[in-house]
Parts: C-alpha cells; structure tokens; sequence
C-alpha cells in the first residue's frame, strides 16, 4: 500500500469520513456541512489511493457506500454553491437536487434525435475519482448509457455496430429455420418437385457465398438479380404445392 506515514494517515482519514458519515444521519442542523467535510475526506483519501483499489479500501475502511460517497464528494466540490447560494439546502438530498436545479441538463437535436446534454468535463472528473457509470449519472442528472457514451471513445459507434450486428444475425437465424422448415415440407411431397427444390436450394446458398465475396459493385448487382431470380423459383414450386413460403416472419 506504500509508506506507513501513508497508511496512518488513510487509517485516519477513514476515522474522520465514518464519524462525518454518522454525523451527517444524526445532525438535524449541521447536516450538510458534516455531508461536506465527509465529502472533503473522500476526495483527499481518493487522490492516495492507487487507481483500481479504490472500491477495495472504501469496502475494507469505510461504512459509507460507494453510492453516498459520490453524493459526498459531488457536496464538497460544490461545497462554495451549496452555503452561498441563492438557497441553502439542509440536507443531503436537497443539496444534490440544489446541484441538478442549476445544472440542469439542455436538450439538443442532432442526427440521433433529441438527446440530454451535460457538463462533461464534471462527469470526467468524477470518473477519476473512481465513481461508476450509474453514480456519475445520477449526480449529473443523466442516464450512465448518456455518461458512458460520452466518456468512451468510440462508444456510440460500438454501440449502433453492436446493435446491427445483433440485429442482422437474429434475421439470419430466422430465415435458417424458415428455410430449413420449408425444405423439409417440400422434401415430404418428394418426387420432381423436391428435386427442384433442393437444387434451387443449394443455387441459393452457392450465391449467397458468392454475394459476401464479391469485390466490384458490377458484381455485386449481378449477383443479387440471380439470386433473387433463384428465390422466385422457389417461390413459384412453393405456390404450386400449396406451401407458404412464411418470408413475411422475417420482419
């Protein structure tokens, strides 16, 4: 953990944030500046703990959860707003609802449609003080999606590359069984029929291959008439034996 000066004083920094936490709940009157002092020991106890045992030492020193020291972290910051405001909240929860107020999140419209807009440089310190997502989020007034868009890179397009992704293998694995279950009603009536089938089947899935490896737009287009060509004679040996095809569900 480091030097035994340092330890000492994390041993008595967690005396002081658990005795201004207790404080806090008790006091009808000094709430919020025991709430600000607790928050204050948060911030400095953070900033010498070493990135990723954060969560460890709140768990192992501290009786406060990791969702009150946000809030006591985001008062002491604010501690200046909070006592020389144009009101002075008395408690916890009307102090983080004093910081919501004025820092209210705009709407904007964009591409995406409309969507809240916050103060990110705030949301990005606060990440570095090791809050989650989720906490970030409820002291900006924001969902953590709305935080964790902003603060990762890339993150908006990971998230539209995932859902397309997701989406166009769930429309693959619909129209498999669709396929599977119409070939094998087919294959039940047998005879010439099944055999033109199968065979326009197996056309089906060669162009398919070939669809995925073409490297020119020419061949490309070309490709998808033959395929869709292939497809309307399915269609059509479906029809004459009085079998849906069912492509409707693909949806």
């Amino acid at each position: 953990m480091g030097t035994e000066p340092l330890d000492d004083s994390l041993a008595d920094l967690a005396v002081t944030i658990n005795h201004e936490h207790d404080l806090a709940y008790r006091s009808a009157l000094d709430t919020l500046e025991h709430a600000i002092r607790c928050g204050q020991g948060l911030i400095e106890a953070r900033a010498m703990i070493p990135d990723g045992r954060w969560g460890q030492w709140m768990k192992d020193n501290l009786n406060v959860s990791p969702h009150a020291a946000t809030r006591y972290m985001r008062i002491a910051t604010h501690a200046d707003r909070l006592l020389t405001g144009d009101r002075q909240p008395k408690s916890i929860n009307a102090a983080i609802t004093y910081l919501r107020d004025i820092d209210a999140p705009a709407i904007t419209t964009g591409r995406n449609g409309r969507r809240p807009t916050f103060d990110v440089d705030e949301a990005k310190r606060l990440r570095k003080l090791g809050m989650t997502y989720v906490d970030i989020g409820d002291a900006v007034g924001v969902s953590d999606v709305a935080v964790w868009r902003q603060l990762t890179p890339g993150a908006t397009r990971r998230a539209i590359t995932y859902t397309n992704r997701a989406r166009t293998q769930r429309r693959a694995e619909r129209r498999a069984l669709i396929e599977k279950e119409l070939t094998q009603r087919v294959a039940r009536v047998g005879g010439a029929p099944a055999d033109a089938y199968a065979f326009l089947r197996k056309c089906a899935i060669a162009l398919d291959r070939a669809l995925a490896d073409a490297d020119t737009d020419e061949m490309r287009r070309t490709l998808r008439d033959a395929l869709a060509y292939t497809h309307r004679a399915e269609d059509a040996i479906t029809r004459a034996l009085g079998i849906e095809r069912g492509r409707r569900h693909l949806g």
